[in-house]
């Protein structure tokens, strides 16, 4: 990871839903905190660090971090996850290894879903957010 990025903090994009890196995903204090009991991993081999516990719900995406990958694929199901979470009163994190790519991705996607912003409007909302941020098309 850059420096920008390892020292980037988990960002509440709404009151419920969060967009974080490895080391957020990683810090239970802090998801308990937050009340973040479901995460969305978006990688393909980070672990899912407290399934163990049983305090955290997990979906994993088996996204790669390259141009080549289709997002689009997982959107429904996880946002169906990330719905379930709300409507259930629990935070949801969405995270893959730096959180500035496919998780980033996957939040404006959910915002674009639910909320009646555009495009345009969504980016704009979780880049201001969420610095630095890098988007991918999905």
């Amino acid at each position: 990871m850059t420096p920008d990025v390892e020292n980037a903090v988990i960002s509440p994009i709404l009151p419920f839903l969060f967009l974080g890196n490895e080391r957020d995903a990683q810090d239970l204090d802090l998801l308990l905190r937050l009340n973040v009991t479901c995460v969305v991993n978006v990688t393909t081999h980070l672990p899912l660090y407290h399934l163990d516990t049983g305090l955290v719900r997990y979906k994993r995406l088996p996204a790669t971090d390259n141009s080549k990958q289709n997002l689009r694929q997982y959107f429904e199901e996880v946002f169906e996850f990330i719905e379930e979470a709300h409507q259930s009163g629990r935070g949801v994190l969405v995270h893959c290894q730096a959180g500035v790519s496919r998780s980033a991705t996957i939040v404006i996607a959910y915002l674009m879903k639910h909320t009646l912003m555009t495009a345009d409007g969504d980016t704009e909302m979780v880049a201001l957010t969420a610095k630095p941020m890098r988007l991918t098309q999905p």
